[in-house]
């Protein structure tokens, strides 16, 4: 009768305690909303604060899903809130629930394929080499992103084209100022202009094939940063 009596108490005080968190367990939604208002901020100010796109804080405030726990803890960070206060009121958050995860594993793949097609479009050195890095530059702003990460990534590879257009000039001059003073001091010969072209245009393309495979194989948390 003890164990009865003792799996009786134990059942009631299940259920007592799963009611007290049936009314936190929905309100994380709420609880990041009310946060952000006492702060004074957008959802795309609290977005760019924490490294995702204001889409996924849109559908984490509507209650659509669950976030990620890096996530949760990067909109705790930005709302000086604990992050025990956030994890009281969620769902599992270790992999989220099945809506707000497609749709992060959504923006992942769109992200991953915008910052590929950024790299093969600085490929377009080999027609036009002066100008060829504000194609990438075109399709950012066109593009619009506004997740720090993203913008930092693309911006990277965009510099190091400009970067690779400064040395190439630089190395062409330096090259002219050595032919000139080979042909005053009546030297034979000279260097061949084809030479360092051939080898900037070599080392720019191993360059770009690094930076499209970088791409390629970062983990999924580091491509969007969501």
């Amino acid at each position: 009768m003890v164990p009865v009596a003792m799996s009786g108490n134990f059942n009631v005080q299940c259920s007592v305690q799963l009611r007290n968190i049936g009314p936190a367990y929905m309100e994380l939604h709420q609880t990041i909303v009310n946060a952000r208002r006492r702060k004074g901020l957008t959802q795309e100010e609290l977005a760019e604060r924490t490294g995702v796109t204001a889409r996924t804080i849109q559908r984490i405030e509507s209650g659509d899903g669950t976030p990620r726990q890096y996530t949760l803890k990067a909109i705790a960070s930005a709302l000086d809130l604990a992050y025990d206060e956030l994890i009281v009121t969620s769902l599992p958050i270790e992999t989220g629930t099945p809506a707000l995860l497609q749709n992060e594993a959504t923006e992942q793949e769109d992200t991953r394929h915008f910052l590929r097609l950024l790299c093969l479009s600085c490929f377009s050195y080999l027609v036009v080499p002066f100008l060829h890095f504000l194609i990438p530059a075109y399709l950012l702003k066109r593009k619009g992103a506004t997740n720090p990460a993203v913008v930092a990534r693309s911006k990277t590879i965009i510099l190091s084209q400009i970067h690779w257009l400064i040395a190439l000039h630089g190395v062409m001059l330096l090259t002219f100022i050595v032919n000139y003073l080979l042909a005053a001091s009546g030297q034979g010969f000279y260097i061949n202009y084809l030479h360092p072209v051939f080898v900037f245009y070599t080392l720019n393309m191993v360059v770009l094939l690094v930076q499209y495979f970088r791409v390629t194989q970062l983990p999924a948390a580091d491509r969007v940063a969501v």
